[in-house]
């Protein structure tokens, strides 16, 4: 199939990785924010998403960087290419309709979830019509909006104990989230699972689950992507 709407190519996965190890690191850059991160919650294990033995699959790894970073338009780039190529596994696919979806582009997403469907054979994800945009919980242990630049005590809230051992968070409206704040919530995962709960994050868009996945809280907590 045929993807002439995609029309750019990104910089490759492996050029990529390497160009954010020897560039300059300031604030404000992915590279910034990546060091960052580091000091908020260190970089653990990814064990789902398309996981390997190598961890990520690379293209869902990069699209997740940029994504944190809020550099949409070279995340749609990247899985754009995957796409046009052929190979891409089902989360660039989603991860992509979503990206269309925040950025209000009604046709590419009805362009592509057709071609979704002819290759999957399954229904498209649903488009929400209402996404949050303040961020933080309300009525629970719920994540919501655009969490960036997350302070310590942030996540706090996700420390209160109602009884038993079952924590579940609802990340239904969660937009997106920085690696600061991916950092910070790792330590409170830490938190949680050394106090003996199980996690559960429930209703996550692929892009966040994949940054998510990358800085190791998928292996400490059950990450629940959205169904359609």
């Amino acid at each position: 199939m045929g993807f002439s709407i995609f029309r750019r190519k990104p910089v490759p996965p492996q050029k990529f990785a390497a160009r954010r190890a020897s560039a300059a690191k300031s604030p404000g850059t992915i590279d910034g924010e990546l060091d960052a991160f580091t000091e908020a919650g260190g970089r653990g294990r990814g064990l789902r998403l398309e996981v390997g033995a190598s961890g990520l699959d690379p293209c869902i790894e990069q699209v997740a960087i940029l994504f944190a970073a809020d550099h949409q338009s070279e995340a749609r780039m990247v899985l754009e290419t995957a796409l046009e190529q052929g190979d891409a596994p089902e989360a660039c696919w989603l991860m992509l309709l979503e990206l269309y979806e925040l950025q209000g582009d009604r046709q590419r997403y009805q362009d592509v979830a057709l071609e979704y469907a002819v290759r999957f054979r399954k229904s498209p994800p649903t488009p929400r019509k209402d996404v949050a945009t303040a961020a933080g919980p309300q009525g629970g242990r719920r994540l919501c909006g655009q969490i960036v630049s997350a302070g310590s005590d942030s996540f706090a809230f996700l420390l209160a104990s109602s009884g038993g051992t079952e924590v579940e968070i609802d990340a239904s409206q969660l937009q997106r989230m920085d690696f600061v704040s991916a950092g910070i919530l790792l330590n409170t995962m830490l938190a949680l699972q050394k106090a003996g709960k199980r996690v559960r994050i429930r209703q996550l868009s692929h892009l966040v689950a994949a940054l998510l996945t990358s800085v190791g809280i998928g292996a400490i907590a059950a990450l629940e992507t959205k169904r359609n």
